[in-house]
C-alpha cells in the first residue's frame, strides 16, 4: 500500500515517526512518502486542475516554493492542515472572551456566539477543505490527520487559563470534523493514550521549549500506527 502524507508542519512528527517503524513498516507492505510546508502556505494554495492530476502551488515567503501534485488514483492521501487549532487558541482574544457554550466556567469572560468562532475558522480552513472538495470529485481517497492537542507544556498555553485553551480547541475540531464529514473526508484522530484532559503531556511534545503544538517523534510513531490502522487495517506493534 502506498501513502502520501501531505501538508503543514505537523508532518514532521509523521515523519520522524515512520523512520522510527521503519522495519514494521515495511513489513507490513506499507510504503509511505512526505511532503511539508507551513500551514499559512496551505491557507493561500491555488489548485490547478489537468485531467485526472491536482497541483497545488503557493509563493512561500519563508522557505521553497510549495508544489505539490496528486495524481495516483490508486493511492491513499493523507492531508494534515484543516485541523491545525494553534492559530486560533493562540489569539489574545482568549484573556476576554470564550465560547458561550462554556461561560458558565468562566464568569469573568465575555461569551463569543458559535457564528463568530465559525467564521473566524472558516477564512483559515475554506481553501484546504476546497482542495479536499476537489481531491474526492475526482475520486482519490484523502483522508485528514489530527494534530496532536495543544501541548501542556506549551508557553502560550500558560498565558491563558489553560481550560479556555481546551474548550477552543475543542469546539475547533469539532466544527471542522463536521464539516469534513459532510465532504466525506474520514479524519485519523490521535490515539487516546496521547492526551490527558485535553493536553498534550511532555512525552508525546516535540521537546523544543518554545513549541507550542507539535508533536514528538513518538507522537509520530503513535499516530503513524493510527493511520495504518485505518487506512490498510493492519496494527503495527
Amino acid at each position: 500500500m502506498k501513502l502520501h502524507i501531505f501538508g503543514d508542519s505537523h508532518v514532521m512528527a509523521l515523519h520522524k515517526g515512520a523512520q522510527s517503524l521503519e522495519q514494521k513498516l515495511a513489513q507490513a507492505s506499507v510504503d509511505a512518502d512526505f511532503y511539508c510546508r507551513q500551514g499559512p502556505n496551505w491557507w493561500n494554495v491555488r489548485t490547478h486542475k489537468k485531467g485526472h492530476a491536482l497541483r497545488f502551488r503557493t509563493a512561500c515567503t519563508w522557505e521553497p516554493l510549495l508544489d505539490y501534485t496528486v495524481d495516483q488514483p490508486n493511492d491513499i492521501y493523507v492531508f494534515c492542515a484543516p485541523l491545525h487549532t494553534a492559530e486560533l487558541w493562540r489569539d489574545p482574544t482568549w484573556h476576554h472572551f470564550c465560547p458561550w457554550r462554556s461561560i458558565k466556567d468562566f464568569p469573568s469572560l465575555h461569551p463569543l456566539s458559535d457564528g463568530i468562532i465559525e467564521s473566524v475558522i472558516d477564512r483559515q480552513v475554506n481553501t484546504t477543505l476546497g482542495m479536499l472538495k476537489e481531491m474526492k470529485e475526482l475520486g482519490y481517497m484523502v483522508l485528514v490527520a489530527e494534530p496532536p492537542k495543544p501541548l501542556q507544556k506549551g508557553p502560550q498555553v500558560g498565558q491563558f487559563d489553560p481550560r479556555v485553551v481546551v474548550s477552543v480547541d475543542r469546539f475547533f475540531r469539532a466544527y471542522v470534523t463536521r464539516r469534513l464529514v459532510d465532504l466525506g473526508v474520514p479524519v485519523i484522530r490521535v490515539p487516546e493514550f496521547t492526551h490527558c484532559d485535553g493536553l498534550t503531556p511532555d512525552q508525546y511534545s516535540d521537546p523544543r521549549p518554545n513549541d507550542t503544538h507539535h508533536g514528538s517523534a513518538e507522537f509520530g510513531a503513535a499516530m503513524m500506527k493510527q493511520i495504518v490502522q485505518v487506512t490498510a487495517g493492519v496494527t503495527l506493534n
